[in-house]
C-alpha cells in the first residue's frame, strides 16, 4: 500500500509538472495572443472613431470656410496667386500672366477682377479649372478662354487658359 501511495503521489506530481509544461508551451502563447488581439481590436475601434471625428470636423471646417469665404486674413490676390502658383508648380505648368486686380464699385459692392493666363496641356488646364471651382473660396471664376498659339521659336502649338476671377464684397467690409 505504501508503494501504491508513492506511485500515486509521483503520478500526481508528474501530472502537475506535465500540466505546467503544457500550459507554458501552448496555453500561455494562446492567452498572450488573445490578449494582444483584444488590445489591437480596441485600438482599431479607437482609430475608427478618431477617423470618424476627423471627417466630421473637416466637413464642419469646410462648411465654415464656405460661409466665411471672404473673411480670410490674406487678400484675394494673394490667395489666388498661392492657389494657382502651387497647383501649376505641382503639375509643371507655366503661369504666363497674372494681372493686377481691376477694382470697380457698383451698388455698394467692391468688385476685384484678376486675369490669369496659364500654359499647359488640355488635361492639366481642366484639372486646374476643377481645382479652382472646388477649392478656391476667396472668389469665383466668371469667365475663361482657351487659346491655341504657335510658338515660333520651337515651332510648336501651345495651349493657354485665360481665367477671369472675381471677388465681390460689400463696401462696408473694407472699413
Amino acid at each position: 500500500m505504501k508503494r501504491a501511495r508513492k506511485k500515486f503521489y509521483a503520478l500526481l506530481l508528474g501530472s502537475g509538472v506535465a500540466l505546467l509544461v503544457a500550459y507554458h508551451l501552448s496555453f500561455a502563447k494562446g492567452m498572450t495572443q488573445v490578449s494582444e488581439f483584444q488590445r489591437l481590436s480596441r485600438m482599431e475601434e479607437e482609430t475608427w472613431q478618431v477617423e470618424k471625428d476627423l471627417a466630421h470636423w473637416q466637413a464642419r471646417n469646410a462648411q465654415l470656410n464656405e460661409v466665411l469665404g471672404n473673411s480670410n486674413k490674406a487678400g484675394f490676390e494673394e490667395n489666388l496667386l498661392n492657389m494657382v502658383g502651387l497647383f501649376c508648380e505641382a503639375q509643371r505648368m507655366d503661369v504666363e500672366q497674372f494681372s493686377e486686380p481691376e477694382i470697380g464699385y457698383q451698388n455698394g459692392y467692391r468688385i476685384e477682377t484678376i486675369s490669369v493666363r496659364v500654359r499647359g496641356s488640355f488635361h492639366q488646364l481642366l484639372s486646374l479649372l476643377h481645382h479652382m471651382e472646388e477649392d478656391f473660396r476667396s472668389g469665383r471664376i466668371v469667365s475663361l478662354d482657351f487659346e491655341k498659339e504657335l510658338d515660333y521659336k520651337r515651332r510648336k502649338e501651345e495651349l493657354y487658359l485665360k481665367l477671369y476671377v472675381q471677388n465681390i464684397k460689400p463696401v462696408e467690409d473694407e472699413a
